[in-house]
């Protein structure tokens, strides 16, 4: 049994005070913290071209990209909604929008955009020329994001859109020699757009219009090797995310008392019945993935005192320089 919980792990300069806080709300997920060795990676979305969440789920697959490509390229492979061949590298792109200030250029959650299928349609009929003229394929991937092949010498690199959302992407674009036709085409799409039909409906509804192309990939099926814990139930719980993302901090301790009723006090009687397998517990933050293995005592032991873990060491320490 797996748990994971994203935006479980605050800042660190907030982390003391909730972790004093937290058992007050949720008294289970502090014994399960207090009961476990943590093994702790720091996942550097810059670096790692993807969040801490992805990056587990990724290793959880068993990628292991080759060694001059970020683990986030993986991602493309999981999210296609068709599976690849073996030696296919997955370039996939979402219709985004760029937000443009004096701070510079921010990526907005696509799924702010509310596209429609006609859109999306309606969109790359425009864009395929430039497309085209780049010896770049594409065609629908689902209904809200295009599925790419691009040249054998083009990869560019960049992170999942989740890694990038609300930050500026200037960071982002490697400025490799290699990837200028991609941004060539991006240029020469994004112009097409400005002036669209479908951008001034959007624009009469009082929407965002759609002004780029967020691309991500380039893994490859073949580097996917035994998946771990093969059967294993995974449970992802996004109840702390929402506040985490919104500076909330109250309201991620209301949301953690939830989900102790929720969730914890039923996984925790579940865990200690006869013959019941570990919770694996998978905690995210901003740059760090956090994983325990959490085992209910049995027989004689359940009467023996426990030992117990200094969990708020590594629950308010700052993020180490990238582990393997």
């Amino acid at each position: 049994m797996i748990l994971a919980l994203p935006n479980a792990l605050p800042p660190a300069s907030l982390a003391a005070e909730l972790g004093r806080r937290l058992g007050a709300s949720a008294p289970t997920l502090v014994r399960w913290l207090a009961s476990a060795t943590p093994t702790i990676q720091t996942i550097t979305p810059t670096e790692d071209a993807c969040t801490p969440l992805e990056a587990w789920q990724l290793q959880h697959a068993g990628y292991a990209p080759p060694a001059d490509v970020p683990l986030g390229a993986g991602w493309a492979v999981l999210a296609a909604s068709v599976p690849p061949a073996d030696t296919e590298a997955v370039w996939l792109a979402d219709f985004v929008h760029l937000h443009v200030s004096h701070q510079g250029v921010t990526l907005t959650d696509p799924a702010a955009l509310a596209l429609d299928i006609d859109e999306t349609r309606g969109l790359l009929a425009a864009a395929r020329p430039y497309l085209d003229d780049a010896g770049i394929g594409a065609q629908l991937d689902g209904a809200l994001r295009l599925r790419l092949t691009l040249p054998d010498a083009l990869a560019p690199y960049a992170p999942t859109p989740a890694a990038a959302i609300g930050s500026e992407i200037q960071t982002w674009w490697s400025q490799h020699p290699g990837t200028r036709p991609w941004r060539r085409v991006l240029n020469e799409i994004q112009m097409a757009w400005h002036d669209d039909p479908i951008n001034q409906a959007r624009a009469r509804r009082g929407q965002l219009p759609v002004n780029g192309l967020w691309i991500f990939g380039g893994g490859r099926l073949a580097d996917f090797g035994a998946r771990q814990e093969r059967g294993e139930a995974v449970n992802i719980e996004y109840g702390l995310s929402a506040p985490a993302l919104a500076g909330d901090w109250a309201a991620w301790l209301d949301a953690a008392a939830r989900l102790e009723q929720e969730r914890f006090i039923g996984m925790a009687n579940t865990l200690a019945q006869r013959e019941a397998p570990p919770l694996r517990l998978v905690l995210t933050g901003e740059d760090r993935l956090v994983c325990l293995t959490v085992q209910a005592p049995r027989g004689l032991s359940r009467w023996l005192p426990r030992r117990q873990h200094n969990w708020q060491d590594w629950w308010s320490a700052p993020a180490t320089p990238h582990a393997p």
